[in-house]
């Protein structure tokens, strides 16, 4: 998985984090 801060990569992960 990536780690992601600022919410730009929320799409590869379906919401994950970036939700």
């Amino acid at each position: 998985m990536k780690k992601l801060n600022n919410g730009e990569n929320d799409e590869e992960l379906n919401g994950f984090v970036g939700a």
